[in-house]
């Protein structure tokens, strides 16, 4: 529910210019709610006043107390430097980090402002949740999909599946796996972006796996166990300690731009 308190309300109407869904009116010198709302929360981000509030959501903070200006040159050099990491420490992921980590992606937007991602921290249950991926990976290699990359890549599934107590190519040792499911891909994917960059920030490195994803999908026994929605699974992450570094930004297409 919408709350404005009209002792702060100084009517300036700036709610009313920023509502996409035209659901604030000013009626009988006050601000009203018409109809039932997004809960966008952007009358609340304009408000100079803070007179509105919405409730049984979290208290808003100010703006100018958030140090929020990141040199655009930095970040840059910052996604240029950024590396989809195969290699990861034995070291396990401390519960209030992952929690900051995640923070991140819940500030992401969702369309109509659905926030309807959730994530799965899969790093205690890690070894009980491997074996269940590697057998979905082998259910979609051994059934009757039509699929162009399944064609292209069923020799290198079958051999990476017979060899996955040798070298786990799925993997690499990281100590957590992150799903993220919502019921539009978009909306998780955006938060997996998010993440890996905040994940690059607290010394952590990424892999996103669509092999793990596939998996998933493909093995019904691993989605009851783990509780997870087969058919709303957006992305799989792999997030852990880096065991490698690199020295130089890896070579890019030239960019592919029509101006119009």
């Amino acid at each position: 529910m919408i709350r404005v308190d009209f002792n702060k309300c100084i009517k300036c109407k700036m709610c009313i210019k920023d509502c996409f869904q035209e659901n604030i009116i000013f009626e009988e010198e006050k601000i009203k709610i018409k109809n039932t709302c997004m809960m966008c929360g952007h009358c609340v981000a304009v408000c100079p006043t803070n007179a509105i509030t919405f409730e049984g959501y979290e208290e808003t903070q100010e703006l100018k107390n958030l140090d929020s200006k990141i040199n655009s040159e930095v970040f840059l050099n910052f996604v240029k430097s950024r590396r989809s990491i195969r290699h990861f420490k034995d070291k396990k992921i401390d519960r209030n980090i992952i929690e900051k980590l995640l923070e991140v992606g819940r500030y992401s937007p969702t369309g109509a402002n659905i926030q309807d991602v959730k994530y799965y921290v899969i790093q205690d249950k890690l070894e009980e949740f491997k074996p269940l991926v590697w057998e979905g990976i082998n259910n979609f290699v051994n059934s009757d999909e039509k699929n162009m990359f399944l064609r292209k890549y069923r020799g290198l599934f079958i051999e990476m599946y017979e060899n996955r107590g040798i070298n786990d190519k799925f993997f690499f040792k990281a100590p957590m796996v992150l799903v993220i499911t919502s019921s539009n891909k978009t909306n998780g994917v955006l938060a997996g972006d998010k993440i890996e960059m905040m994940a690059n920030m607290m010394g952590l490195g990424v892999l996103f796996s669509g092999f793990i994803e596939m998996g998933i999908n493909s093995n019904e026994e691993l989605v009851k166990k783990f509780k997870l929605e087969r058919n709303v699974v957006c992305t799989c992450m792999l997030i852990g300690y880096p065991d490698i570094s690199y020295q130089r930004t890896v070579p890019r297409k030239e960019i592919n731009i029509e101006w119009l």
